[in-house]
């Protein structure tokens, strides 16, 4: 079973077993539609590994510029350890970053014309990890 199909399936769970009329409920059940927006991302990401045309090799900038753009997609980053080897981490992108990131990669793979930024949905989404946010990570106690 696919991560979405699954989370789809603990997202119906959690609806039908805790009500959203408390604030536990309500943080919940943010926590929750933001965790699966983060698997859509991750998914998008994926099933455009494979379709992303690799660059010109003459080109230098542009064959570079694809190897990172394969290595975000692949949610890879590095760093150099103390040893002066390589290590291979996971990069830490904000969501609303790689999903703006996701979205303009699937555009330019499909060759179409989308803005993700200019769509009403954007400032939806915004909105919506900024409560996540400051849920996740309160400035004050409770």
């Amino acid at each position: 079973m696919k991560g979405s199909q699954c989370l789809g399936e603990e997202l119906e769970l959690i609806e039908d077993s805790i009500s959203i009329s408390t604030a536990h409920g309500r943080r919940i059940a943010i926590r929750s539609v933001v965790t699966a927006l983060e698997v859509l991302v991750a998914e998008i990401c994926a099933n455009l590994v494979n379709k992303l045309l690799p660059a010109s090799l003459e080109d230098y900038d542009e064959r570079h510029k694809w190897l990172l753009e394969l290595c975000t997609l692949s949610n890879i980053s590095y760093r150099i350890d103390y040893c002066g080897q390589l290590q291979l981490e996971h990069p830490n992108i904000p969501l609303k970053l790689r999903a703006l990131f996701a979205l303009n990669m699937s555009a330019q793979v499909t060759d179409s014309n989308i803005s993700p930024k200019s769509d009403i949905g954007w400032v939806k989404f915004r909105s919506a990890t900024k409560i996540r946010n400051r849920i996740t990570h309160p400035k004050k106690p409770r």
